[in-house]
This record gives C-alpha cells, sequence and structure tokens, in this order.
C-alpha cells in the first residue's frame, strides 16, 4: 500500500485484492448492508429501465415548435410505465391557458410520435399540434378534412386554432404527437408515483 500511496504501483484490481487478503478482508467487509441493498435496487431497476429522449425546447402557444431530432438528455423510466407508447419523447410544456384549465400543474407531458397513433383519432384523448409554428395540447375531432379543436375556449382564434383546414394536406403536418401522459417533472418523481397518467378529457 506504501509503494501505491507513492506512485510507484498502480492499484489494480489484483494488488486491492491481495490487500484485502493481507488484512483478512473481503469487499463485502467494506459495504454497509443498507448501501449494498440500494445498489442491488438500483441494478434491478435500471434493468427493466427504458431510455426515454427529452427534447430541447418546450411546447407550448408562446414558444416555437419542439425540434424532435434534438434531444437534451436521456431518461431512464420502468419500461411497464410506456410500454404501450410506440416512440416515446418527454417535453417540458409552456404556459397554456386552455391547458392549464383541464390538466393544472402539468408541467411535463410524454408524448408519442409514432405515425399510427396521429392518424387515428380518438376520443378522450390530447394531441400535440403545431399550428402556425407553435405548440398546442389539444383534443381533436375530424370532420370531412378540417380537424375540430375542442375545448377552445379560454384564447382568442387569434392566438389557438379553433377549426384547421386539412385542403387536401396529411393530418401527420398538424397532428406531430399524441399525448400519452402529464404531469409534474417525471426526472423527480415517476410517472407511477404522480397522478396524470390518465388524462381527464376536455369538454367539447
Amino acid at each position: 500500500m506504501h509503494h501505491v500511496l507513492k506512485g510507484l504501483r498502480v492499484l489494480t484490481p489484483e494488488v486491492a485484492d491481495d490487500i484485502l487478503a493481507g488484512l483478512g478482508m473481503c469487499l463485502l467487509d467494506m459495504v454497509e448492508g443498507s448501501e449494498m441493498g440500494a445498489a442491488l435496487q438500483d441494478r434491478q431497476l435500471l434493468e427493466k429501465a427504458a431510455l426515454i429522449p427529452v427534447l430541447e425546447g418546450r411546447l407550448g402557444p408562446n414558444e416555437p415548435f419542439p425540434d424532435w431530432r434534438r434531444i437534451s438528455s436521456w431518461l431512464p423510466v420502468n419500461e411497464d410505465a410506456c410500454r404501450k407508447v410506440g416512440r416515446p419523447a418527454l417535453v417540458e410544456l409552456t404556459e397554456d391557458a386552455e391547458l392549464g384549465a383541464s390538466l393544472g400543474g402539468a408541467a411535463y407531458a410524454l408524448l408519442d410520435l409514432d405515425e399510427s397513433v396521429r392518424v387515428r383519432l380518438r376520443p378522450a384523448t390530447w394531441y400535440a399540434l403545431r399550428w402556425r409554428g407553435a405548440g398546442f395540447v389539444r383534443q381533436l375531432r375530424l370532420e370531412h378534412e378540417t380537424l375540430v379543436v375542442l375545448g377552445q375556449r379560454l384564447l382568442p382564434e387569434s392566438a389557438g386554432p379553433s377549426r384547421v383546414d386539412l385542403a387536401g394536406g396529411s393530418m401527420l403536418q398538424v397532428i406531430r404527437a399524441e399525448v400519452a401522459w402529464a404531469g409534474a417533472d417525471p426526472r423527480y418523481a415517476g410517472f407511477g408515483a404522480q397522478p396524470g397518467w390518465l388524462i381527464p378529457a376536455a369538454s367539447s
């Protein structure tokens, strides 16, 4: 050990084993039981975790619509929490009067970017829309070639869409994602540890 401290020898795993053997100790003697339990629990959680991209930018009426290709970080979550989400991504939400009236306190949204859920509109489901360069989280109904935005009560039409004419274009250009969950920052509380997984429906 004296030679290691003087820099004459490198503390390799083999040398460390020799030192512990000379002291009559093993590696487990140096670890508290609670620390070992926590390490094993963390390893077990990571083995069941899926990595979800956290997107750069924020989603809201007063922000440029986020670029799905720009990722700021990755969040490990229990794979059971996003098993039904085909192409998950997490994004921060900005202040939105209409969204706040229905999903008060929601700071983040788990999105499904898969095209299959974006072309099959479902009742009581929220979607991330790109409209005039900004982002809106709204419920929708398709009438012929027009997307009817439900629950658009608190913003004037100039600030938020009430109807979007597709004019023969693809709805994928407007509907950028389905919202699977909205709630507090999941980096500090897991999806299952807080309300928001089942999103309440907005009135039409």
